[in-house]
């Protein structure tokens, strides 16, 4: 759920910067060194999936399924965070390189 969870965090940051005008190279060096620094960010260009839409075949929707780990452990009354990681996981739209 972490991995997924930064996947779309990492991702939404990203697409927010498109929106802003921010330069993704310059946008991925700031989070490399702050706070929100992690393993997705500062690989990004290195991981094959990183760039990839959600597809049930593909990373991106291992990432979804993973998640259904933590919904088949959660209490039913508490599944609210592992639901909202795996909408944003399923949103993601792939990433073309600017």
């Amino acid at each position: 759920m972490l991995a997924a969870s930064h996947t779309a965090m990492t991702r939404l940051v990203l697409d927010w910067g498109d929106t802003q005008g921010v330069d993704e190279d310059k946008l991925l060096a700031l989070i490399a060194s702050a706070s929100g620094q992690n393993w997705l960010a500062s690989g990004f260009d290195a991981i094959e999936f990183a760039r990839d839409g959600f597809g049930d075949d593909n990373s991106i929707g291992i990432l979804a399924k993973d998640v259904s780990a933590a919904l088949y452990i959660a209490p039913d009354s508490n599944t609210a965070l592992p639901e909202a990681v795996q909408t944003a996981i399923r949103q993601l739209k792939p990433r073309v390189k600017s």
